[in-house]
């Protein structure tokens, strides 16, 4: 049961990392009034992939690791289950995860390459596809199981769709 509980737990932080690295591309801008410094992040990192893997660990994870303190301090307040912190872990280093994708094989550790090869985390063939040029899937960078279902039932497209009907539109015009 508690392998289980933290399987569900990663995929829940692939997927609510997916949903900010969504709502930066797709609604951010640099030039923006909101989301200016993670709109610049990943900005840069789509137009120079590789400069994300030069990043210091705090660079990637710093400002997720300051939010992810936040909650779990009000939520010691109130008693903490083991699958919460799981979770806040989970995001905390997804930034990780997705430098992961974006080394080359040869600069991987050996044992991120072995979880990588068995999809157990995100390998950078599956990344890839989010670099397609147009940046308008796979934002999960966590695991290679929720983009497939999140694309397969149009996830997307239905958030994009719906945030229209209450004249939020994407920054890209769209």
């Amino acid at each position: 049961m508690i392998l289980v509980k933290s399987i569900v737990r990663s995929l829940l932080a692939d997927f609510a990392t997916g949903i900010f690295h969504f709502f930066v591309d797709v609604y951010g801008s640099v030039r923006g009034r909101f989301m200016k410094k993670p709109a610049h992040f990943l900005w840069l990192q789509h137009t120079a992939p590789y400069k994300m893997v030069a990043q210091l660990h705090w660079e990637l994870t710093g400002g997720v690791y300051k939010i992810a303190t936040v909650i779990f301090g009000v939520c010691v307040l109130f008693g903490v289950p083991w699958e919460l912190l799981l979770f806040l872990v989970c995001c905390a280093n997804g930034n990780r995860m997705h430098r992961w994708s974006q080394q080359r094989k040869s600069e991987a550790a050996v044992l991120v390459r072995n979880v990588q090869r068995f999809k157990i985390i995100q390998n950078k063939e599956h990344h890839n596809q989010h670099h397609n040029g147009a940046f308008n899937k796979n934002y999960c960078v966590m695991t290679n199981v929720m983009n497939p279902i999140l694309h397969r039932i149009r996830f997307w497209e239905f958030v994009i769709r719906n945030l229209k009907i209450l004249k939020i539109h994407p920054a890209n015009g769209s």
